[in-house]
């Protein structure tokens, strides 16, 4: 989550969904990003569930927002967010811009998360853009997104590395990858 905050414009008001309340207006006039620190039912500060996740996930319409959810893939988070009781719709799960998800593994006494493949919303489902290969311990670019983008020249590891190390040299990289992902998507 940290790394993918830093894809927002410098300077963005960043305002933190409460549970029971809703989502608070800017002070500043501009544009906020609303973040849910998590989708789960604990009661802790902005851990948002329930009816609450389905008006804070439907914002995204109009708004700009992030969340962390724990599931193991795509159809893991599909799962959570379509049924009771955040019952979020098809359509307003298509319309989630990015979704990441992580594995955890152990190598000796070493337990390791990694980003295991990253989604970005498609016409009608999310499509894999990149997948986390581990025999060659590398991330890939999905043979779907270079079919789609063969003329852009993707910055792949300045993207990978900035999402796992969170380098700053890194995000500039990241960021301006996914802008010109979710504009060949028609998102923004």
């Amino acid at each position: 989550m940290g790394a993918l905050l830093n894809l927002i414009p410098q300077g963005t008001e960043i305002l933190t969904a409460e549970r029971g309340s809703p989502l608070p207006d800017s002070k500043s006039g501009h544009s906020p990003l609303y973040l849910a620190h998590e989708l789960n039912d604990a009661p802790y500060y902005g851990y948002i569930w329930g009816r609450e996740a389905t008006r804070f996930l439907k914002a995204a319409r109009d708004r700009r927002i992030a969340a962390t959810l724990h599931a193991e893939s795509l159809e893991g988070v599909r799962k959570k967010l379509t049924r009771r009781p955040v019952g979020l719709s098809e359509e307003d799960f298509s319309r989630i811009d990015l979704v990441v998800t992580m594995k955890m593994e152990t190598r000796g006494s070493r337990r390791i998360r990694r980003i295991d493949r990253i989604y970005a919303s498609g016409k009608a489902n999310h499509r894999t853009i990149f997948r986390w290969d581990r025999e060659a311990d590398e991330y890939v670019r999905t043979k779907q997104l270079e079919t789609e983008n063969a003329n852009t020249d993707l910055d792949v590891d300045g993207f990978i590395n900035g999402l796992v190390e969170e380098k700053p040299e890194g995000l500039a990289a990241v960021r301006r990858l996914l802008l010109n992902e979710l504009e060949g998507t028609g998102q923004n």
